[in-house]
């Protein structure tokens, strides 16, 4: 049996963790056991027990993370210092207790991690999730380091990939993400006209989603200017459904939540957003549905899933997502959304154009057949290039080829 120990920094949920606990539950027992440990305190714990896979936790504020969502700056560096020795202390105090045979990184932020496990003579495979920038120093010290680090690199797209261009051709490997097409199948569709009377879209309603914690460059306000376009031009059949989780109900009573009440600032970017739909007169055509596990049934209620990037993603978890279940994508032509999507499963517009995405919309809406068509497309894509299964193998490989390295 290997015992495989996956690492990944935070407790919160977002497509890198959840990534990583599909993979670990897939995993062929009793060939392979895995255990997940998490740096911090989170609902994602809750996840990783529900699917049946050991969880532990070992605190670790020590993180280096770089990448075109979160670029370095001086707090970080002296965040990533102050913690460095505790952080690399307690991985490698579960490291002991867990004895793994190979230790699993996910996302490019674990450097003290990595440190830490090195020190136990563990093989490393460090799963790249994020754009690491190429074109800065940093970026290419920092993808040099995780290659001279690891017996193997996992990338999830090319785009990823760019960074690693020193890296031996053996060591780095391209595996996208996968969805477990147990979970997205025909039958869920039965489900949609329950899912969209829960979000109260009428059955003619045209149904628009975007998927994911609302964050400015992932596009939440790309797509609000967008609605408010069709909206001026007499289309307001169209609902916007925004599947996204905010802060808990004690922020307030941080000392973050206090200063923003007493500043009259939302809270974060989710009450942002509903003040900006508020403001362009949008509240009948947004739905904010909350944060939910069962996203088979949100791309089942769905006419359309919306991506509108405004910088590069390392994998657009969501895109597959909505072609397993059939459901058109209109993307941001940026990073490898293309790569995912292939030529027929959606339609690709500018990044930050909500003139463009507003227009792929109204196509959309207006051709049922093509709709149609992109989603059987979709389909068939995820079921030849992004199943779990397939994913599982290529990893359970990595796992045997650094094996037998060792």
């Amino acid at each position: 049996m290997t015992k495989v120990l996956f690492i990944h920094h935070g407790g919160d949920i977002g497509g890198a963790p959840v990534s990583l606990l599909k993979l670990a539950a897939g995993l062929h027992r009793p060939e392979f056991e895995p255990v997940v440990c998490f740096t911090g305190e989170g609902p994602i714990i809750e996840y990783a027990r529900a699917w049946g896979v050991e969880a532990v936790l070992a605190p670790a504020k020590s993180s280096l993370l770089h990448c075109e969502h979160s670029t370095a700056d001086l707090r970080k560096f002296v965040r990533f210092a102050v913690h460095f020795v505790p952080s690399r202390s307690s991985i490698r105090k579960v490291v002991r207790a867990v004895k793994p045979d190979i230790v699993h990184l996910n996302t490019s932020a674990l450097f003290t991690a990595a440190v830490g496990v090195r020190a136990q003579g563990v093989p490393i495979v460090w799963h790249i999730r994020e754009v690491i920038p190429p074109d800065s120093w940093l970026g290419r010290r920092l993808g040099n380091m995780i290659c001279e680090m690891s017996s193997r690199v996992v990338v999830t797209s090319s785009v990823v990939g760019e960074v690693f261009t020193e890296c031996p051709s053996h060591k780095k490997v391209l595996v996208p993400n996968a969805v477990d097409l147990k979970e997205f199948h025909a039958s869920v569709h039965e489900q949609r006209a329950e899912t969209r009377e829960s979000w109260r879209v009428a059955p003619n309603d045209f149904a628009v989603g975007i998927v994911g914690s609302v964050q400015e460059v992932k596009g939440h306000f790309t797509l609000a200017e967008a609605a408010r376009l069709l909206g001026a031009n007499g289309h307001k059949d169209i609902r916007f459904i925004v599947v996204a989780g905010g802060v808990g109900p004690n922020y307030e009573k941080t000392w973050k939540g206090r200063v923003k009440g007493l500043l009259g600032l939302p809270s974060d970017n989710l009450e942002r957003l509903r003040q900006v739909v508020g403001s362009l007169g949008l509240d009948e055509q947004f739905r904010f549905v909350g944060f939910t596990r069962d996203i088979p049934s949100v791309m089942a209620g769905l006419d359309v899933l919306a991506f509108p990037s405004r910088e590069r993603e390392g994998f657009g978890r969501p895109i597959i997502e909505a072609m397993a279940m059939r459901c058109p994508v209109i993307a941001s032509d940026i990073g490898p959304s293309a790569e995912i999507m292939g030529p027929d499963s959606g339609i690709l517009v500018p990044p930050s154009d909500p003139e463009s995405l507003a227009e792929a919309i109204l196509k959309l809406k207006s051709d049922v057949k093509s709709r149609v068509a992109m989603g059987e497309d979709g389909r068939k894509r995820v079921e030849e290039k992004f199943s779990l299964d397939r994913q599982v193998d290529a990893i359970q490989g990595i796992y045997r080829s650094v094996l037998q390295e060792v």
